[in-house]
C-alpha cells in the first residue's frame, strides 16, 4: 500500500501543507519533524506541535500569523483543559 499512487499523492499532498504552513507562519526555514514519521499527522515545527488538518484548515481559511499564534497559545493555556475548537474559537474573536 505504501507505494500505491493513491498513497504517494497523499503522502505528497500532506507535506505540501507543511511546506505552505511554514513558507506563511515561519520567517526563517525552521526545524521541521514528523512525529512518528508520520507526514499526515503531527508535525514539530520549532518546538511547536500542529496537526496536519490545522495547518490544511489555517490556510484554506487564510488566518493571520497572528490568529493562528492566538489559537496555539489560547489552546496551551486554557485553564480547564478542554479548548474550544479553532472555528468555534474563530466565532468568538
Amino acid at each position: 500500500m505504501a507505494d500505491s499512487p493513491t498513497y504517494l499523492n497523499y503522502e505528497s499532498a500532506c507535506k505540501a501543507v507543511v511546506d505552505v504552513f511554514v513558507l506563511k507562519y515561519f520567517k526563517d526555514r525552521p526545524y521541521i519533524d514528523c512525529v512518528g514519521d508520520e507526514c499526515d499527522g503531527v508535525v514539530n515545527i520549532n518546538d511547536y506541535f500542529f496537526d496536519v488538518q490545522f495547518m490544511a484548515k489555517c490556510l484554506r481559511l487564510g488566518l493571520t500569523k497572528k490568529r493562528v499564534f492566538g489559537y496555539y497559545d489560547y489552546s496551551l493555556n486554557e485553564p480547564f483543559g478542554h479548548p474550544l475548537n479553532l472555528d468555534s474559537w474563530l466565532k468568538l474573536k
